[in-house]
């Protein structure tokens, strides 16, 4: 009996391994509504396992939401399935760049080795 069982457990697991995951947009809105909340104001668990597996599976699928799902997608879920950004270039380091100061001059970092440094990020319109 114990060994029926466990042919029995191998072939259905068979059988879900063999799927292929529908990446239809109808199929992603589908499970969007199943495990999401409609009010797109929380990501339970199971809502954020559904996503990670579907955007891991179907890289793009978030073009075919609205707005406002893709903003929730990414802003409640924090998912995207974006490529990740490329790692930097091997000995790449924070002496190896420059920046343009407000004078439009470049700057090497490199002159500021050996010291105390404080790098901020000033966005100017």
């Amino acid at each position: 009996m114990r060994r029926a069982a466990a042919v029995v457990m191998a072939t259905a697991l068979a059988a879900v391994d063999g799927q292929r995951t529908d990446c239809s947009a109808s199929a992603f809105l589908s499970g969007i509504q199943m495990y999401c909340p409609s009010d797109h104001l929380s990501c339970p668990r199971g809502c954020a396992d559904f996503l990670t597996r579907r955007l891991g599976d179907c890289p793009g699928i978030s073009a075919s939401l609205s707005a406002a799902d893709r903003t929730f997608l990414t802003r409640t879920c924090h998912k995207t399935d974006a490529p990740a950004p490329a790692p930097a270039a091997a000995g790449t380091n924070f002496y190896a760049l420059s920046a343009v100061d407000i004078e439009g001059n470049e700057v090497q970092f490199s002159q500021y080795m050996g010291k105390v440094s404080l790098v901020v990020n000033v966005a100017q319109f």
